[in-house]
């Protein structure tokens, strides 16, 4: 997506993608570089939070052209950035996919590489409930059991993983 996208518009698919915001809450981010932070506001749910922004979100927010009188992010409402967003996808030639999207990607993400499910949905703002109810996406192999007798998984099966996630049924 980046790779076919403005740098304004790759910077913000990557912020959401690498801080969980969701759209509306990125629009209306208080981003500061220096201390590698952003103040989400926005929420859904009525809370503002801190959100850490890796050194490579940094580095790429850093990078997108400053305009004067413009905000990094300066779609003023979701409705706004769709043209610009499906125009990258179709460009980029990839399935469909929203902005929102991010979000579920920061999740799954977060608790494939072994986060437990209680900090993921401290970093996301959303109830452990709602987590394991809307944005955790099973990976359906049966042979995954084989880890708890210490076997390691095979690359088959990792790919099995992998395509799953890509043709989006997990």
């Amino acid at each position: 997506f980046r790779k076919h996208a403005s740098p304004q518009l790759g910077g913000f698919a990557l912020f959401m993608y690498l801080t969980g915001a969701r759209p509306t809450e990125a629009l209306e981010a208080d981003i500061d570089l220096p201390s590698a932070t952003a103040l989400l506001r926005e929420s859904k749910i009525g809370r503002e939070r801190r959100a850490h922004l890796p050194e490579m979100l940094v580095a790429a927010l850093a990078n997108i052209p400053e305009v004067q009188g413009r905000p990094m992010f300066w779609y003023r409402v979701r409705d706004c950035l769709r043209p610009a967003w499906n125009a990258v996808i179709g460009r980029a030639g990839i399935e469909r996919l929203t902005p929102h999207c991010c979000r579920h990607g920061f999740i799954t993400g977060l608790l494939r590489k072994g986060i437990d499910v209680k900090t993921v949905s401290w970093l996301a703002d959303v109830s452990p409930g709602t987590l394991l109810k809307t944005y955790a996406h099973a990976i359906k192999d049966r042979r995954l059991t084989d880890v708890l007798t210490d076997a390691p998984l095979t690359p088959d099966l990792i790919e099995s993983a992998r395509n799953q996630r890509k043709m989006g049924t997990t």
